[in-house]
């Protein structure tokens, strides 16, 4: 893909069109395996779909709490639906032109996934699709199907892959089965749900901001606040980590100098700068990387205030510390280089992990001995050095 296409395609996906949408809803899947521990797929796999469909300049998604409010209010099964006519008055209330239904079963961690596009209108079944797979290659199927789907909504964009939310099937589960609490008005096994799947996954961005939410309806205001601050911080996280894993890099000036973003009004560059924060703050890949282990921090320190959540702040520490070794290979020719290790000096500091501590800041000072925060990279080392004597 061409850097000026990639770049046409993200500028799409916050701008206007002036050519018509096919509007178009997902419904919840059917789990006719009838086993109840994948009961999550029902809202998972049509929310998935529709993260992977979501941007396409030539339709529009019915919202996942639309389709919930109808479902509720004419009494219908929110476990998923394969009756055609059911589906078909679904989609004449959500006023859509097509809808993506179907099912899913598993077999010995097998998932077999069928759904149809169907015209509303006429009820005429466009095209029936199915795709076979392990369970712990959910993220990679759906992907799959959406690509397949696109194929035959008469749309001449092309998928553009997104990064997985999360590769954790089991953070996945208990995020879905929150947000199935969440629906239904149980919002403290809501709670207990999105805990779950932020401790199985830290970095599941999705899991913060559900119990962000679960917070909001227990009207405990004081910690909807406090979690909502951090879930915002995730979101920092997971579009940096989204530009990072891109076909192609690019920079802010790449885009600013597009005909597509000098054709926008002001105002909508406007919009378009204020919802990619990521372009503004970081040119190169190495630099995005060190905003996410600041960001780390970040959290870490304010979930420790906020919640005194001890285990969370180690955790993500322990993640920048990941980073910071990942990226010793990644990025060893970057200048920028020493700005990422005395990032994760600091979370090693904070751990702390003396020993670690001592060998990295003593190698750090003779690499980078002009540093600009040398004195502290000093201060860390004669720490270990007291610390190790004591022990």
């Amino acid at each position: 893909m061409s850097k000026s296409l990639l770049i046409l395609l993200i500028l799409l996906c916050f701008t206007y069109t002036a050519f018509p949408q096919k509007i178009i809803s997902v419904l919840y899947f059917e789990n006719t395996s009838e086993a109840e521990e994948y009961h999550w797929l029902c809202k998972g796999l049509a929310d998935m779909l529709i993260t992977d469909l979501n941007g396409l300049a030539g339709i529009k998604l019915v919202e996942r709490e639309s389709l919930e409010k109808v479902l509720t209010e004419q009494a219908l099964s929110l476990s998923g639906m394969t009756d055609q006519a059911s589906a078909i008055t679904v989609g004449k209330l959500l006023s859509a032109d097509q809808l993506i239904y179907g099912s899913y079963i598993i077999n010995d961690e097998q998932l077999r996934i069928d759904l149809k596009l169907v015209e509303v209108e006429t009820s005429e079944i466009i095209h029936g699709f199915g795709i076979i797979g392990e369970i712990d290659d959910l993220f990679d199927l759906t992907t799959n199907l959406a690509a397949q789907i696109i194929q035959h909504l008469n749309i001449s964009e092309e998928l553009v892959p997104k990064a997985a939310e999360t590769r954790s099937i089991g953070a996945m589960a208990q995020f879905y089965t929150g947000l199935d609490h969440l629906d239904n008005q149980r919002f403290e096994e809501a709670k207990n749900a999105f805990n779950q799947a932020r401790e199985l996954d830290p970095l599941y961005y999705r899991a913060q901001e559900g119990l962000a939410d679960a917070y909001k309806f227990l009207k405990a205001f004081k910690q909807h606040r406090q979690q909502r601050e951090i879930a915002q911080l995730y979101t920092k996280i997971h579009h940096l980590q989204e530009r990072i894993d891109a076909p192609q890099w690019f920079t802010f000036a790449d885009i600013v100098q597009s005909p597509q973003y000098r054709s926008m009004t002001v105002e909508q560059q406007q919009e378009w700068n204020a919802t990619h924060n990521e372009y503004l703050i970081c040119n190169t890949p190495a630099q995005c990387t060190w905003h996410i282990m600041l960001t780390l921090d970040e959290i870490s320190r304010r979930s420790g205030q906020y919640f005194s959540d001890s285990l969370m702040q180690k955790k993500l520490w322990v993640k920048v510390v990941e980073i910071g070794e990942e990226s010793r290979q990644t990025f060893a020719e970057d200048p920028f280089l020493a700005e990422i290790l005395y990032a994760q000096l600091l979370a090693i500091y904070s751990l702390p992990d003396y020993t670690r501590l001592k060998e990295y800041a003593e190698t750090f000072i003779i690499q980078y001995p002009d540093y600009r925060m040398i004195e502290s990279v000093e201060d860390f080392y004669e720490k270990a050095l007291e610390s190790l004597c004591e022990d």
